[in-house]
C-alpha cells in the first residue's frame, strides 16, 4: 500500500508539473508582444516547449511492451548575426522527459546545432555545421534505420565542412569533409568514429540542367574494434521542370574495403524529385539503392530506402506536414535482414506572432525475419512553442 501511494504522488506530482508548465507559457504568450531580442547586432531568441505524448510501445521492445505518458519540457535558445558576407547561427535546447509511470526511464537531452558560412572572396566560400545530440531515443526514421533499437543514452556529433569555388559562371568546384562521433553504453555496442573526405565538381549546361561528380574517401573505425573504409564515386545529373520543381538522377560505385579486409564494389543508385520556395507546397521524394558500412557491427549493410516529405500551407496560421518511410536492408555478414515503414504527420497552428501549437501522429514498425528486435510503436502528440 505504501508502495502504490507514493508512485500515485509521483504521477500526481507530474501532473502538477505539466499542468503549471503549461499554464505558464499560456500566460507568456498572451503578455509578450513579440520575440527575438537584439544585441550589438546579435539578434538573441528564448523560447520554451511543452509536449504530451502517448507512446504505445516506449522501449520499442517486441514483448513485453510497455505503453505510457511522457511530459517533455524543454528550454531553448537561438542566436544570429547576419553581416554583409557572413551568417552565424547556433539553436540550443535542454529538455526533460517525464513517465508518468515509468518514471525510471526519466531523462534529459540536449541539442547544439551551429553553423557558419561565410563568403571568402568574389569566388569562393566556406560553409561549417556542427550538430550534437544527447537523448535516450532516435529523432528520425533515417537514424532508426539499421540501428539498435531500446531506450539507452546516445551521444551523436557531426561535423561538416564545405569550401565552394566559382571558378566561371558555368564551373564550381568543391572540398569537402565530414565527421561523425557515436559514443553508446558499453553493454549496447561499441563506439565509432567516421571520417569523410571529398572532392566534387559542378557544372551548368543552362539554367534547366546541370552535372556534377563526387568522390569520397570514407572510414568508420569502431573503438574497440576494426577499421574499414570505402572510395565513393558517383556522378548526378539535375534537371529543371519550373524554377520550384527539379529531378536529380545520381549514379556510382561504393569500393568497400570491409572489416574483414575483403575489397568488393556495390552499386549506387539514387533518384529524387522535389519542389521548393513555393509558397504554399513543398515536397521531396526519393529512392535509394546502397552498400555500406555498418556502424551497429562490424558488416556491410545493403540497402534500398524510399522516403518522402510534404509540407503544406492549409490556412494563413495553419500549416500540415508529413513524412514518410520505408527501408528493406541485408547485413551481408550475418545475412540478417530487416524492414522499416513509418510516417510522422501532424499540423501546427500559428496562435499568436510568438506562439506555435502543434499535435500529429506517428507510427514506425520494423521486422527483422529473425524475431529479434522486431516492435510496432504508436505515438500521438500534442505541444506548445513559445518563443519571445
Amino acid at each position: 500500500m505504501p508502495k502504490t501511494k507514493k508512485i500515485m504522488e509521483e504521477r500526481m506530482n507530474k501532473l502538477n508539473i505539466g499542468l503549471f508548465s503549461a499554464s505558464l507559457v499560456s500566460f507568456l504568450a498572451m503578455s509578450v508582444p513579440g520575440y527575438a531580442y537584439m544585441w550589438q547586432g546579435v539578434e538573441i531568441t528564448p523560447r520554451v516547449g511543452l509536449e504530451e505524448t502517448y507512446d504505445s510501445n516506449i522501449t520499442s521492445a517486441s514483448s513485453n511492451k510497455m505503453s505510457d505518458m511522457l511530459t517533455n519540457a524543454t528550454l531553448g535558445l537561438e542566436i544570429k548575426k547576419e553581416e554583409k558576407n557572413s551568417l552565424a547561427q547556433l539553436d540550443m535546447s535542454l529538455a526533460r522527459q517525464m513517465f508518468a509511470q515509468h518514471s525510471e526511464f526519466d531523462s534529459n537531452s540536449v541539442n547544439l546545432n551551429g553553423r557558419y558560412s561565410v563568403d571568402l572572396s568574389k569566388y569562393g566560400s566556406l560553409t561549417v555545421e556542427d550538430n550534437f545530440s544527447r537523448a535516450d531515443s532516435f529523432s528520425t526514421f533515417n537514424q532508426q534505420f539499421g540501428g539498435t533499437s531500446g531506450l539507452y543514452t546516445r551521444k551523436i556529433n557531426d561535423f561538416d565542412t564545405e569550401y565552394k569555388h566559382d571558378v566561371s559562371t558555368e564551373l564550381a568546384l568543391r572540398l569537402n569533409y565530414h565527421n561523425t562521433l557515436s559514443y553508446y553504453p558499453s553493454s549496447i555496442q561499441s563506439d565509432s568514429v567516421s571520417h569523410a573526405i571529398g572532392a566534387g565538381v559542378d557544372y551548368s549546361f543552362s539554367s534547366a540542367n546541370m552535372v556534377s561528380a563526387d568522390y569520397k574517401h570514407i572510414t568508420n573505425d569502431f573503438r574497440p574494434g576494426p577499421m574499414a573504409h570505402v572510395n565513393e564515386v558517383t556522378a548526378n545529373y539535375r534537371h529543371y521542370f519550373t524554377p520550384q520543381l527539379f529531378s536529380d538522377i545520381a549514379a556510382g560505385v561504393d569500393m568497400i574495403n570491409n572489416y574483414l579486409k575483403v575489397n568488393k564494389s556495390y552499386p549506387l543508385v539514387k533518384a529524387t524529385l522535389t519542389r521548393n520556395t513555393d509558397r504554399n507546397t513543398t515536397f521531396s521524394v526519393s529512392l535509394e539503392q546502397k552498400h555500406e558500412l555498418a556502424t551497429t557491427s562490424e558488416d556491410v549493410f545493403s540497402n534500398w530506402v524510399l522516403s518522402g516529405k510534404v509540407v503544406k500551407q492549409l490556412k494563413e496560421r495553419l500549416k500540415g506536414d508529413a513524412t514518410v518511410f520505408y527501408g528493406s536492408g541485408k547485413y551481408l555478414g550475418s545475412g540478417h535482414k530487416l524492414v522499416l515503414g513509418g510516417v510522422d504527420a501532424g499540423v501546427n497552428y500559428e496562435i499568436t506572432k510568438n506562439m506555435n501549437w502543434r499535435c500529429g501522429y506517428l507510427f514506425s514498425k520494423q521486422n527483422t525475419f529473425a524475431g529479434e528486435g522486431d516492435y510496432t510503436k504508436n505515438m500521438v502528440y500534442t505541444g506548445i512553442v513559445l518563443r519571445f
